[in-house]
Formats: structure tokens, C-alpha cells, sequence
């Protein structure tokens, strides 16, 4: 998939797949965040970046069913991005269908490693997937910083309680005044 538009069009499909499947599971649609949307346009389209980004897409006539946006570096391919379609196909496993011929196309391409990137899905695992250890690198800029970095590894939780507190949102008071 060469073409600008073609691209543009298939990741907007790719992102729309996902909102429905974020929506499906109860989480954030991190589509829904500004820049996102930019940032892998970008990545999908940037010239500079085309070397690295792979696009690709499975077609059932009209309807693109699987879809997945990696990178490859270093002879290794990595499987950044994929939605797979909830429609009347999906109880035939296009997902499962793509990622064998993304794999195919990764062996046929001289990759020597695919990479599933984060997360513990099962379907990873049906691949041959293992897990590997991941590492998070902080830097404090400020008092406060070092202070809630310091909390943070004295009790992990609270990244968790943190995080959940973030998402709560107070309503506006309201007061009520009764007159005669």
C-alpha cells in the first residue's frame, strides 16, 4: 500500500475498528485523546518513517476485516497497531488469518524476530509468543516529582489509586434556596 490516500483510508478504518472495540471492553478509546490520531498518520504516511512503517490490511470484498500497522527495524518486525472487524465475519478469525500472513511476510522478508509488543493477550501466545520482561525509566524534574516518585515505590497501589482518581470527575454543586 503505497498510496497517501489509500493509506489515510485504511487507518481510519483501522481506528474506527478499535474506538468500537474500546468501547466493546469498557476502556478509554485513546483515539478519542488529541494527537493520537495525528501521531499514526504520521508514522503510516511520513516518508521519512515509510522505510520503517508497514500497513496492511485483509479484504473480504469490500470490507477490510483485519487490519495491522508495525515497524520493522533491525531485522526485527514489530506488530504495533492491529483491529480486527466485529461484523459477521470476525467468528471466522480474520485477526488470526492476518497475523499468520504477517508472520509469512516477515519470515519472506529476512526478519529474524517478531515482536507482539505490549500486552498479555492470549492470542500472542497461539503464536508462539513469550513474555518478556519490561522496565519503566522515570526522571524527576522537581520537588514534588521526586516526592510522588519516592510514594510510588513505597507503595505501588498508589499509581493505581492515582490513576483511577484521575479519570473520577466531580459534578458541579448544586444548591438549592427556597423563597416564598
Amino acid at each position: 500500500m503505497q498510496d497517501r490516500a489509500d493509506i489515510e483510508h485504511t487507518l481510519a478504518t483501522l481506528i474506527s475498528q478499535k474506538s468500537r472495540s474500546f468501547a466493546r471492553m469498557g476502556v478509554e478509546d485513546i483515539f478519542a485523546r488529541p494527537g493520537y490520531r495525528e501521531f499514526f498518520l504520521d508514522v503510516a504516511t511520513d516518508l521519512n518513517v515509510r522505510a520503517l512503517a508497514h500497513i496492511s490490511r485483509l479484504d473480504v470484498g469490500a470490507t477490510s476485516v483485519a487490519i495491522n500497522l508495525g515497524l520493522s527495524f533491525g531485522g526485527t518486525y514489530y506488530h504495533v497497531l492491529a483491529s480486527y472487524d466485529d461484523g459477521a465475519l470476525a467468528r471466522f478469525g480474520p485477526g488470526a488469518a492476518h497475523l499468520r500472513d504477517l508472520l509469512q511476510h516477515a519470515i519472506e522478508t529476512g526478519h529474524t524476530r517478531f515482536d507482539f509488543t505490549i500486552g498479555d493477550e492470549p492470542y500472542k501466545k497461539l503464536f508462539g509468543g513469550q513474555p518478556s520482561p519490561m522496565w519503566t525509566v522515570t526522571q524527576t524534574g522537581s520537588a514534588v516529582g521526586a516526592i510522588s516518585l519516592f510514594a510510588l515505590k513505597q507503595a505501588p497501589w498508589l499509581k493505581l489509586a492515582a490513576k483511577r482518581m484521575s479519570e473520577f470527575r466531580l459534578m458541579p454543586t448544586r444548591s438549592t434556596t427556597i423563597t416564598r
